[in-house]
């Protein structure tokens, strides 16, 4: 849940390079409306600007706070930047290649 910033977008571009479906959240919706979403598909990574990180909380569900990276300053999660930094999300896992016919986005509107 970001807003349009070329984080998000490299994020975005780098989770689809590897393998990874992408479910973009409005930072417009609301709580009932991001449940919703959820339930439909749950998250294993949720990337955040920083600005939504308390609605993001009221709605996590299972996601682990090790899984929540915030775009923007962090005393909790790890931030974009040290991220990029460091490529922890993938560690030295090999780069999932997508067949054609598989999901790569789930987009939604309320």
């Amino acid at each position: 849940m970001c807003v349009n910033t070329p984080e998000q977008r490299i994020a975005v571009l780098a989770a689809l390079h590897c393998g990874a479906v992408v479910y973009p959240c409005n930072q417009l919706y609301t709580t009932d409306e991001l449940n919703r979403q959820f339930s439909i598909k749950k998250p294993d990574v949720i990337i955040v600007d920083s600005q939504f990180l308390s609605k993001i909380y009221d709605v996590k569900g299972e996601v682990p706070d090790n899984k929540i990276y915030v775009i923007g300053e962090s005393k909790v999660h790890k931030t974009y930047n040290q991220l990029v930094d460091d490529g922890s999300v993938l560690g030295s896992t090999d780069i999932l290649r997508n067949d054609d016919d598989t999901i790569i986005f789930l987009l939604q509107s309320s």
